[in-house]
Formats: C-alpha cells, sequence, structure tokens
C-alpha cells in the first residue's frame, strides 16, 4: 500500500535511518579509511576500492531510465561490496573507465536479449533495493525530494511510466509523488516539506544541487545520503527554505552540483560559509569515491625564476574552467588529446578537491601533464567561493592548502571578493594567486597577488586583441607581466599557439620581445624582479618560451592585421572634462564634482570603498559593429582601470595613480546586438580608496588593428 501525502513517510523507519546516518557521521565511510591509510581524512564522502567494476552500457537509456540507474547505482556502490556498478552513457565514460587502478577487475555487462538494460539492472541488483520512489511529471522538483528519499529508504527512483515495469519485477512501491497536493505545490512549497520530512535524517556532510528533472548524475547523491535541491538566492522565498536548508551542514561544507544563476547564488553559498564542488554533469561519481586516494601527488618539472629582462612581455595563461569537475571529466579530457597541447607553457585548472572526490581524474591529469605546463587550482581553492570572510575564509584558506599540497599545486585561480583577497593568502600561504580582476601585482607574506588580465573572452582575435593592447604599456626600461585567462569552453591548444604567435609577429616591428611561461613561474619570476634578487638566474628555463620559439614552430594561422589606431570620427562625450560640472557622468559610490587641477577644468572623483568594485562612467549611444576607442587622462591618488564596456567588459591593465595625468586607453569592436557604450573610470575596492581628476575623456570612432 501507497504511504499518503498526509502521513509521514519518514516515521515508516525513523530507528533505522537515524543509525545509518549516525554511523557514516562517525565513520566517515570508514572503508575506505581502512583501504587508502596513507591519505589524509577526506572531506568528502568516500568509499572502500572494489576488485570488481561492472560496465553497463546505458548510452540508449531515456532520462527516466538514466535517474532510475543512476539511483540503482548509488545504492549498489554505497553497500561496499566487493563489486561495483559504472554506467557509460557519455561520450567520454568509456576513456575513463580504462584509468581505474589495474588490481581494479573491469568487467562488461553482456548487453541483454529479450528485456532493457534497466530491467537487466534491476534484476540483477535486486538485493539492495528496498523499493522505489515515483516522480511527480508535472513537479520537477519531487525528483528531487525522490532522490533525496532513495539514498535514505534504499531505494530508486522511478515516473509513473514505470511503475508496472517494476511491480512485474516485485520491487514495491515506498512513496508516490505523484499526487494532487505535490501537482499544486510550487518549488518552494515543494523543498519546505523536504526540509521537515527528510532534510533532518540527511548527512551533514554535503548537499547536492542538481536541476529538477530526470537524468544522471544523482549517484553520488544517493550513495552519501545527501539532501539534493534547487533553489536560487535571487528570489526572496527561495532564499528564505535555501537559508535553511545550508544551516544543516557546518561551515565549509562542499555544495556539490550546480546552482540556477552563478554569480549571485555561488556569492550567496560562501556568504552562508560554504563553497561549490561544480558538478553538475560529472557522471559515475559514487566509482571515483571508490578509488585510492592519492597521500600525495607530483609534478614532474617544477617552477622556477628566469631574470626579467627590459622590453619583454611576460605571458602565462590559465586555463579554465577546471574547478567544475564536469569539465576536467569531459572537456578537458577531449582537449588533451587535441594538436598543439603543451606547444606554449600554460596553467590547467582543475578542482584541487579531486584528489579525494575524483582521484582518477586527477591523477590522469597529473601524469600526463606536459612538462612546460602546471596544474593550478581553479576558483577558488578546495572550492568556488567569492564571499567567504572571517573564520570561514581563514578555515577554508587553510583546507585549500592542505589539499593543494597534496596536489603539487602552487597556483589558486581566484573568484573570491577581492576584499577578502589579502586574508586568503595570509592564512593559506600559497605561493601564487591569480585573481579574476584587473589588478597590479603585490606579495602579501609568501603569496604573489596578481589580476587576470583578460576573463572568459571566447574568441581567439578578441583575446590577441587585448593583450596586444595590454602590451602596448610596456616601458621600454622594464618588463611587463600579463596573466591573461583562457576560455576553454570555446578555444583550443592550436589558438593559444596561435595568439602566441600572432603576438611574436607583432612585437617584431617594435623590437619589443614576449616570453610564455607557467603561471607559478611567471609569480617567482615577478618575486625576484621586484626584490632585486635576480643574479645568477637564467634568462629561460624548461617551463618558458619565447615568441621566436612560438613562431619556431608550424604557423597556425594567417596573421592578425596590427598597426596604429586611426581617429576617423569625432568625441561623442559631450563633456570630456567637466566643463559642464557633472552632466553626463554618474557613479555607482563616492561622489562626483566639477574641479579645477593643474589649472584645468577637470571632474573630481573620489570613493572611499574598500570592500567592492565602484565606478563613474559617462554613457553615450554607439553605432552596432563599428569601432570606437576609450579613452582618459587620469591623475590624483590610489589604482584605477578603465573599462570600456559594450555589452561586455573590456578592461586596460590598472595604474597607480600619480599627481600628472596618464593615459588610459582602449579600442573595441561594438557586438552587432549593442547601441550605446560606457566610458567607465574604476577602482576595485580592494585597491581604494581613490580621489581621481579625469579630463579628455573620449569615445570616438576609429579603425583599430583588430
Amino acid at each position: 500500500m501507497r504511504t499518503s501525502i498526509s502521513s509521514s513517510v519518514r516515521l515508516r523507519r525513523p530507528f533505522l535511518a537515524v543509525l545509518a546516518v549516525l554511523a557514516l557521521c562517525l565513520t566517515g565511510f570508514s572503508g575506505v579509511a581502512q583501504a587508502n591509510t596513507t591519505a589524509p581524512t577526506s572531506l568528502w564522502p568516500r568509499f572502500s576500492t572494489p576488485e570488481t567494476v561492472y560496465v553497463a552500457d546505458a548510452h540508449g537509456l531515456s532520462n527516466s531510465d538514466i535517474t532510475t540507474a543512476t539511483t540503482l547505482q548509488g545504492i549498489y556502490n554505497a553497500s561496499q561490496k566487493s563489486s561495483r556498478l559504472y554506467l557509460n552513457w557519455r561520450p567520454e565514460d568509456d576513456f575513463w573507465i580504462t584509468q581505474v587502478p589495474k588490481s581494479v577487475h573491469v568487467v562488461s555487462i553482456p548487453p541483454p536479449d529479450d528485456q532493457s538494460l534497466l530491467q537487466l539492472l534491476l534484476e540483477r541488483f535486486h538485493s539492495v533495493i528496498d523499493g522505489a520512489i515515483v516522480t511527480n511529471p508535472s513537479n520537477a522538483d519531487t525528483v528531487n525530494l525522490a532522490t533525496t528519499m532513495a539514498g535514505l529508504d534504499h531505494a530508486v527512483v522511478i515516473d509513473p511510466s514505470q511503475e508496472s515495469m517494476v511491480a512485474a519485477l516485485g520491487i514495491k512501491i515506498l512513496y508516490d509523488f505523484n499526487t494532487p497536493e505535490f501537482t499544486g505545490y510550487n518549488n518552494v512549497q515543494t523543498y519546505q516539506w523536504g526540509i521537515d520530512h527528510l532534510l533532518p535524517q540527511t548527512s551533514t556532510r554535503m548537499l547536492y544541487m542538481l536541476p529538477g528533472m530526470h537524468g544522471g548524475d544523482r549517484d553520488y547523491a544517493v550513495a552519501t545520503k545527501s539532501f539534493v535541491f534547487y533553489l536560487t538566492s535571487t528570489d526572496a522565498t527561495q532564499k528564505a527554505e535555501f537559508g535553511k536548508i545550508l544551516a544543516h551542514t557546518p561551515a565549509n561544507t562542499p555544495i556539490l552540483g550546480y546552482i540556477p544563476n552563478e554569480n549571485p547564488d555561488v556569492a550567496y553559498l560562501s556568504s552562508q560559509g560554504h563553497f561549490l564542488n561544480a558538478s553538475d554533469n560529472l557522471s559515475n561519481e559514487s566509482i571515483w569515491a571508490s578509488m585510492p586516494s592519492p597521500a600525495a601527488l607530483h609534478e614532474s618539472t617544477q617552477p622556477a625564476p628566469i631574470a626579467a629582462q627590459p622590453n619583454t612581455v611576460y605571458i602565462a595563461f590559465v586555463e579554465s574552467d577546471g574547478d567544475n569537475a564536469q569539465y576536467m571529466e569531459h572537456r578537458m579530457a577531449q582537449v588533451w588529446q587535441m594538436p598543439d597541447l603543451a606547444s606554449v607553457p600554460e596553467g590547467w585548472s582543475v578542482a584541487a578537491g579531486a584528489v579525494d572526490f575524483a582521484p582518477t581524474l586527477l591523477q590522469y591529469f597529473n601524469s600526463h601533464l606536459p612538462g612546460n605546463s602546471e596544474l593550478v587550482s581553479g576558483p577558488s581553492g578546495i572550492g568556488y567561493a567569492t564571499q567567504l570572510s572571517g573564520p570561514d575564509l581563514t578555515k577554508f584558506a587553510q583546507l585549500s592548502n592542505q589539499i593543494m599540497q597534496r596536489d603539487d599545486i602552487k597556483t589558486i585561480d581566484s573568484f573570491e571578493a577581492m576584499g577578502d583577497t589579502d586574508q586568503l593568502a595570509q592564512a593559506s600561504g600559497v605561493p601564487h594567486i591569480s585573481t579574476n580582476r584587473p589588478m597590479l601585482e603585490k606579495q602579501v607574506g609568501s603569496t604573489v597577488l596578481m589580476g587576470q588580465s583578460s576573463f572568459y573572452i571566447k574568441a581567439a582575435q578578441d583575446l590577441f586583441c587585448t593583450i596586444h593592447q595590454q602590451s602596448a604599456t610596456l616601458q621600454p626600461a622594464h618588463p611587463l607581466f600579463l596573466e591573461p585567462m583562457v576560455d576553454a569552453w570555446t578555444l583550443t591548444p592550436t589558438d593559444v599557439l596561435h595568439i602566441a604567435q600572432q603576438l611574436a609577429l607583432a612585437a617584431q616591428a617594435s623590437g619589443m620581445h614576449y616570453i610564455f611561461t607557467t603561471p607559478s613561474e611567471l609569480a617567482l619570476t615577478m618575486q625576484r624582479y621586484y626584490a632585486g634578487q635576480e643574479q645568477g638566474l637564467p634568462a629561460a628555463n624548461a617551463q618558458s618560451m619565447t615568441g621566436e620559439q612560438a613562431l619556431a614552430q608550424h604557423t597556425v594561422d594567417p596573421p592578425y592585421p596590427t598597426g596604429p589606431v586611426t581617429i576617423t570620427g569625432s568625441n561623442i562625450v559631450t563633456n570630456p572634462s567637466g566643463d559642464s560640472g557633472t552632466t553626463g557622468w554618474v557613479t555607482s559610490g563616492g561622489s562626483v564634482g566639477a574641479a579645477t587641477y593643474q589649472n584645468e577644468p577637470a571632474l573630481h572623483w573620489t570613493s572611499t570603498s574598500t570592500t567592492g568594485d565602484t565606478w563613474v562612467r559617462y554613457l553615450a549611444p554607439v553605432e552596432s559593429s563599428k569601432t570606437y576607442t576609450f579613452s582618459a587622462d587620469v591623475a590624483g591618488s590610489g589604482q584605477v582601470f578603465l573599462d570600456a564596456y559594450t555589452g561586455a567588459d573590456w578592461q586596460s591593465l590598472p595604474v597607480n595613480l600619480t599627481q600628472n595625468y596618464q593615459h588610459l586607453t582602449w579600442t573595441v569592436t561594438v557586438p552587432s546586438n549593442v547601441t550605446s557604450g560606457q566610458l567607465q573610470i574604476r577602482e576595485d575596492g580592494a585597491a581604494g580608496p581613490v580621489s581621481v581628476y579625469i579630463k579628455n575623456a573620449s569615445i570616438t570612432p576609429s579603425t583599430a588593428p583588430c
């Protein structure tokens, strides 16, 4: 008989359920602690290493069948028998199963003759199943409640269309969400029910966020008895329930899966003391959490400083988006089979915690790492966080340091709020933090901090143009250090080689030079340069490459055009220097007014912010698909940069202001769907406060080399 909505399904086996959760909390899934005695205690639930893994070809399963199969997989794998179940249903699954340790026997399940694969799996592994939970097709979030319940009650998740199949197999229905009550519930009401009836009995070690729809990636959630939900902080009613769920776990709890709205939701998660382990499309995680977790990894080539030369631009490419474990499992695995891998030194971001929750993946990239490259920790250390503070940030930083030492990773690709970056550096003590915004390099304790000079630029030519324009600020008597991010979802190693070659070609006309390094090597080189400790250092080493060496490889494309910017029209900023007071100028923080500076009219903008970005801007109409040059002269105190906003932010390198004016400029082609442009003078709160005088602000039609 099915349990009705009005009665409490959680009262069915309360004592056993509480004992199960208590056992998990006390043992930390001790099966692996015994099997991997050299590895430190894991932050993520782990399982013992199996003797055999059975592989099922699940490519033909529907989404609802995949949901049932992955929940079955989670139940079976959590039982920690000598064998486990692996589902081969994504393109890279064939590859990854070949990477398990040789001591683990891999056995393919023969395809069924007269039944579906799902029926075969349910028959073969039915001993671990206590029943089924039925979802409501009219309420997608019941899939998450059913997944949560499946972990607690050793059940599989099905939709109503599968009821006859499970009945024929003798599997009873434990609970049915396909009722008028749940049909009428919205997502907040659905998760309120889950909070009342399920949350107290779930694990406090982890939470899972997945879209409420049928599909895979639910095996680890079931295996770990985690609460599964999908709410956003951008809606007030959802945020209230979101907060209740987060309060179920202690600070610095991993949140797996993904969030509905990245920037605000990650900020909210981390403001509550948690971090995201992006893993929404990670397959077979209950298998990876069963593989041996090494006590330590070691990269074959270690970074070392080189002597920085004048009139030379030093570039370290940082590849995104490896904090997302599904990127590692899928896109990164593809990219590492592409031509021109290691043609240019790079830093490849990975999920640092994968040494515990997916060691097979991380060990592959560690053991196949090219000698001229390195792995770096994706945002922002042990996990993705942007608003951690106080003791939570200190603990997060310490956890990041511990896991990075095990990984032999020396650089954090940080998305943490800039106001907290110093604390992240002080508490972690990692050698290098590369942060995702314009920022002049500095040293905090033993850590070198540096801003990324580009951020998620999707087109190779646009990334070239960005680096090319930033390189124009090079002072011939000095070196210049740049750390651009490569959008690894769209760009390939061949694109990076092309960019390096075109930069080297563009430099030949001016007599400047380029040297490409890894991020950690760039940090060490800067550290020695600014400390005046370069004596005896070589000009190059195993993890560096000159522009000439890049050109010596096969040329992958014709060169991009280069040349001076030519102004073709008049300035469309009608109040460029405060001649008309503050007309047309708006600030997001502080104050802006007319002033006289060095006997000339100027706009005077002040901001006392030390925590977040503030800006003063002029908004002007522009024509789509045309090229414009944004520029301004700035003087005063503090640190600022120019942002030419045309639907995306195009940012100059920051400058430390002095009493003399400095010229900031950027040239960009306006996208076809944009009709307004913003000339912004911005400061990062961590570099504030600022007192800025602005004159000769200009947005002018122009032609540019790219």
